[in-house]
């Protein structure tokens, strides 16, 4: 018997493809989550992160660990015959077969709060009738709600190689490969160095992090000492600045009314991009500026003319960006450059636009290639 959901309840599920039409079509009312209308506001945007993401990720969510992944994770489920039976069961049921090893770890990260990850495992997998092997890296990453407890845990599986035929071999689901807590073989270690994509765990996760914090509906404001709030970033980046050899000039920045943390996520990222985006044998040059103007000097903002915004300037002399590309860079996993030579995951800018709209604010970008980019943060000023 087919269950209908409200269709309002979660749009995003209505663009997300066959894995968002199961979800929205499944009876919720027998899930240990209950019905969709009920289920946590912390929970509801890290699953559209993971239904969004062009990245393979499994999701296990609430004390049954309920099971969710999304398209890029469902071929991986086609050779077990998975999809879409354990869509929403509880994990100790959807992988019965291997829960003796992934219970125990499941309940490892949820009693530590730590993340656990494995580098280069190699994975077998059908398709189009063809057997190929592929090598990832994945992670088992505490979500929590709160700050102390997880409420769930996340698996991004990143492909760090091409997929190279094999002759023989079963192939098993990423979930099964991660049930395993051994290092690659000495057969995975010997494609080390070849086709890397460039992609860091750690930056994954960490953005990851970010885009379901600044997604969740946090209003809590607070005149911000913003030269003080910048002094914190520049602390924790002084290694990255350090190694870059990267050059920072600043003018007094004054007070606003943000939510802090939000703010100490965007500093942190537009300088990261400014110092990763330089032209080859140059060191980074950053200059940070603000002002204070009336919307009518910001053509973008439909707000009362005579309205005050602080506009917050982060400018570099790096690579650029074709000016033609400014509204796609804000997008998730959009990325402007190359992978190989600016790996990244294409996360930041999109956390960016997110806690600029959290504000009432706007972000406006220009640049052109090789001359270097400019964003100017616009937050109403009172």
């Amino acid at each position: 018997m087919q269950y209908n959901s409200p269709k309002n309840v979660l749009p995003f599920l209505q663009s997300s493809g066959e894995v968002g039409k199961e979800i929205s079509q499944k009876n919720w009312k027998e899930s240990s989550l209950g019905t969709m209308e009920n289920w946590s506001p912390c929970f509801t945007p890290v699953l559209q992160q993971v239904l969004s993401s062009q990245i393979p990720m499994f999701l296990f969510w609430g004390e049954d660990f309920v099971s969710f992944y999304n398209e890029a994770y469902k071929p991986y489920l086609d050779d077990s015959g998975k999809h879409p039976s354990i869509l929403g069961v509880n994990a100790d049921t959807a992988w019965s077969d291997i829960w003796d090893t992934i219970g125990p770890a499941l309940q490892k990260v949820r009693q530590t709060g730590m993340t656990y990850w494995f580098d280069d495992q190699g994975i077998d997998i059908s398709l189009e009738g063809k057997r190929y092997r592929n090598y990832w890296t994945f992670g088992y990453i505490p979500i929590k709600c709160d700050g102390n407890t997880v409420d769930g845990i996340l698996i991004p599986c990143i492909q760090n190689k091409k997929k190279v035929p094999v002759l023989n071999g079963k192939a098993e689901s990423l979930v099964h490969i991660m049930s395993t807590q051994e290092g690659p073989s000495e057969e995975d270690m010997t494609f080390e160095n070849q086709n890397r994509t460039g992609l860091e765990v750690d930056d994954i996760l960490a953005e990851f992090s970010d885009f379901t914090r600044v997604s969740q509906n946090e209003k809590e404001f607070v005149e911000t000492d913003l030269d003080q709030l910048l002094a914190r970033v520049l602390d924790l980046l002084k290694g990255t600045i350090k190694d870059s050899n990267a050059e920072i000039s600043y003018s007094k920045l004054g007070n606003a009314n943000v939510i802090p943390h939000q703010f100490e996520i965007v500093f942190q990222h537009l300088l990261k991009n400014s110092i990763k985006f330089v032209k080859d044998g140059d060191s980074p040059r950053i200059t940070i500026q603000t002002k204070i103007v009336n919307a009518s000097n910001i053509s973008l903002l439909g707000e009362d003319p005579d309205a005050l915004f602080m506009v917050i300037t982060f400018s570099d002399e790096g690579i650029g960006f074709d000016q033609s590309d400014e509204h796609r860079i804000f997008d998730v996993f959009h990325q402007a450059h190359s992978k190989n030579k600016y790996p990244g995951t294409g996360i930041g800018l999109a956390i960016v636009k997110k806690v600029m709209d959290n504000h009432g604010g706007l972000v406006i970008t220009s640049s052109s290639k090789g001359q270097g980019a400019k964003f100017d943060l616009c937050i109403p000023f009172e």
